[in-house]
Order: structure tokens, then sequence, then C-alpha cells
């Protein structure tokens, strides 16, 4: 402090007074003060930072200091910081970009270059709180906590980021609204992207791949976002999650193939469209699964390869599932587990291994022109309902399969089984209970032989089926041949 006195008042200091008072005239002349500085003007409001330079302010180095102090200068940075990357950020603790009071209606384009941290766990590589209107692009960003976090932060652009190797690779939380994130790669995180209270966000084109846990995660009231042409593979749980009360959300053209659990999982969320998502070869359990979650349109979905296509479960109701295909699958092509007023058109369920489309205690569904064919093992079924009532099975098509065409078991009563094509099968209509099985006979022109009523699996208005070769009824059945 005392060598910094002398020095101002002009003392002879080791005999280098005439250089001092150059350094001090220089000093002036370029508005500097003593503190090292580093980013640079370079016109038109736009900036380069971690450019090692002494020009406009910041620090010559430490690049996430000087970028921020860049980003907060709207008198010559006003409209875009560029990191060069001469200084390179490289293990670095705490925040990098740390929520810059002045970044707001600008660009920050990293160039390609990297913003790495020390891997602790904490901090972020760029974090935004209530900020609006940027443009993040082009950052790699490594080894934080989030590697880009929105907080309460709209109508943003964050594109061709690389966002890998951290805790979450993009982070929205506490209303993060109408933001664009595109063309961007989170993968190898625990969390890929995860919205958590965000909602009427654009996500598109990105790849969360490779994650410990969801690749896109959208969480507690995340709603009215758009999914569209994401890839979200080699999970270690879930492709695409949405949980608790995310409702409204589109998904279109995502491929959610190869994670350990499921492909796509709904669980308490309503009211999303999922359109033509591939969720195949999903390892353990199912392409796309609801859980607890009604009145969610599922359209034009592939989902093969897995243990189970498509599952609804545990009062998930009032669902529409329209042309959708669930082949050879591990199990069964479409499950409704405990699910009810469900309406099940133009699907296709062929190939499976032990059934097309399963109905376990699940009631007034509507199962219309589908399809279950060819599926394999020595007692798989075309369509099977166990415990299940209230039914319409209408025109649907199941042929070829290994041993049943329609089985109906348990406590099965008021369904109706009309114009249905049941050709090629071991059974044609199978009714079985614990307590005895009930046999109809019918030649190949489909008239009526005989019929033994003697069981608890009543009601079932069976009429006008095609091609029916050695059935098995239920007692009670009223038979309508036609």
């Amino acid at each position: 402090m005392k060598t910094k006195f002398k020095i101002l008042a002009g003392i002879d200091f080791f005999g280098f007074k005439s250089i001092i008072y150059g350094l001090l005239i220089f000093g002036l002349i370029f508005g500097l003060n003593w503190s090292v500085s580093a980013y640079t003007a370079v016109g038109g409001g736009i900036c380069n930072c971690g450019d090692g330079t002494i020009t406009n302010g910041g620090n010559a180095t430490d690049a996430c200091v000087d970028c921020t102090a860049a980003l907060n200068d709207n008198a010559n940075c006003l409209n875009q910081v560029n990191y060069s990357g001469i200084v390179a950020i490289s293990n670095y603790s705490g925040a990098c970009i740390n929520k810059p009071a002045n970044f707001s209606n600008k660009v920050f384009d990293c160039q390609g270059h990297t913003i790495d941290g020390d891997d602790s766990g904490t901090g972020h590589g760029i974090y935004l709180n209530e900020k609006n209107n940027n443009t993040i692009k082009n950052c790699i960003i490594t080894d934080f906590s989030d590697g880009i976090a929105l907080k309460s932060s709209s109508n943003n652009t964050l594109t061709n980021n690389n966002a890998s190797s951290n805790n979450a690779g993009i982070l929205l939380f506490y209303l993060s609204q109408d933001n664009l994130i595109i063309n961007n790669t989170a993968n190898d995180n625990y969390l890929g992207i995860h919205l958590y209270e965000s909602s009427n966000n654009i996500l598109t084109d990105n790849t969360a791949n490779d994650n410990n846990y969801p690749g896109i995660y959208l969480h507690n009231s995340s709603n009215n976002n758009m999914l569209i042409n994401n890839t979200a593979n080699n999970n270690d749980y879930y492709g695409i999650y949405l949980q608790s009360s995310s409702n409204n959300n589109t998904l279109i053209n995502n491929i959610a193939n190869d994670n350990t659990k499921y492909g796509i999982y709904l669980i308490s969320s309503s009211n999303n469209n999922l359109v033509n998502n591939t969720a195949n070869s999903n390892i353990l359990y199912h392409g796309i699964r609801l859980y607890n979650s009604s009145h969610n349109n599922l359209t034009s979905n592939t989902v093969n390869y897995n243990d189970y296509g498509i599952y609804l479960h545990s009062s998930s109701n009032n669902n529409t599932l329209i042309n959708n295909t669930a082949n050879k699958n591990s199990y069964y092509g479409i499950v409704l587990d405990s699910s009810s007023n469900n309406n099940l058109v133009n699907n296709t369920a062929n190939s499976n291994a032990d059934g097309g489309i399963y109905l376990w205690n699940s009631s007034s569904n509507n199962l219309v022109n589908n399809t279950a064919n060819k599926n394999y093992f020595s007692d798989s079924f075309g369509i099977r309902l166990y415990s299940s009532s209230n039914n319409n099975v209408t025109n649907n098509t199941v042929n070829d399969n290994n041993r049943y065409g329609i089985y109906i078991e348990g406590e099965s009563k008021y369904n109706e089984i009309i114009n249905n094509i049941i050709s090629l099968n071991f059974k044609g209509i199978y009714a079985y209970s614990e307590y005895c099985i009930c046999t109809s006979h019918y030649h190949s022109d489909g008239t009526l032989r005989h019929i033994d009523q003697h069981c608890p699996v009543e009601y079932n208005n069976i009429s006008n089926n095609k091609r029916i070769w050695g059935d098995y009824l239920a007692s009670y059945c009223r038979v309508d041949q036609g």
C-alpha cells in the first residue's frame, strides 16, 4: 500500500521516475485503472472476451470474470459478446457466467470453445436469473452442477450448445417460459434437459443420450411445451419423462430408443399429445408407459422390440390410442392395466411373444379396427380380457395367433364382441374360469353346435364373427351368429 502511494506521488522509486510517469500518462490516455483488464470492444455493440488483451475492462487471466464483465457492459457490448477462447476456462471452481445483471437482449457466442468446471457438482456454467430475450450459442460446457441454467427467464434461445458431463445439461426452472431450445447436445449428464415448473417452451432437434436418469425431463407442472424431433437414447432410466401434472404438452417425431426402462413415460400427467414418436428396444420395460395419466392422445407412434409396447396402468383413463404400431415386443403389444374408458382404434399389435392387446381389470374400453395377428408363444393370444367388463371389441382382425384369437377369463361381464375377423388361430374365442371350461363348437361356416352354461364369465355378446374354428365360449353368453 505504501509503495502504491509513493508511485502516485511521483517519487523517484528505484530511480525509474520517468518510466512511471510514462505509464501514468499511458493509463490516462486509455482510461485504465491499475486492475488487470481484458475484453475488447470491436464496434457495433460487439465485444470479444477471454482474449487476454488490455482494452475495455474485465480480467486478462480469468475468462469467466472477463466475459461476465463484458455482458454487463451496455456501453460497449450492448448486442453481442463472443468468447474467443484465447484464455481457456478449465477446471473452474464455482459459477462461470453467473447472473450478469445486464444480460438481456444480447447474444453470447462461445464460438465452439469450452467452459469447463471442476467436476465438484457445484456451480453453473452459464446461469441467467430473470433475464429475457437472449441467445446463448456454440458453447461446450462440462463438469458443472448445471451446464446452462435459466431461472424465471423467458424468450431466450439456446442453440448449438453441448452441455455434457454435468449434473443437468440444460435446466429451465421456476417459470422459465417461451424459450427456444434448439439443436443442443446434452449427453452423459445425470439429467439431460430438465424443465421444472416451466411452460410454453419449444425443444427441437436436441440430443439427450447416455444420461444417468431421463434424457428429457418435464417435471412439476411443466405445461404446454412442444418437444419436436429430439433424440433421447441409451439413458439409464427413461428417454422422455413427464411427471407431476405436466399437462398439455406435445411430443412429435421424437426418438426414445434403447433406454434401460421406458422410452416415453407419463406419470400423473394428462392432456398430452404424443404423435409419430419412436420408442423401440427399451431394455427392461415399456416403449410408452402411462401411469395414472388420463386424457392423453397417442397417435401413430412406433413401439417395437420392447418388453411391452404401450402400457396404460393405474387409472390411466380416457386416453385415445390411434394408428400406433406395437410389434415384436417380448411380452405384449398393448396393455391396459386397471384403466378404463380408453379408445383403441386402428392399432397394430402383431408378432409379439405373449399377446397382442391385453386388458387386465380394465372396463368400458373401446377396441375398434385393431389388428392383432401372429402373436407367437405357445399360449399367446390376439386380444385377451381378464376380469374386464363392459368393453366393446368390434371390427378387429385377430388372425393366425399361436393359441387364442380372443381370450376371455376371470370376472369379465357384459362385453360386446362384434363383427371381428377371427381366423387361423388354434382356438378362435376361448372363455375360461377357475371353475370350468365352457365349450361351443362351430363348423367352419360359423354355425353353432353346442354350448355349456356353467361358467362365471357372463353376459358377453358375441355376434357376427367370421371363420371361427374350434371355439370355447362362456356360459350365459347371448350368442348371435348372424
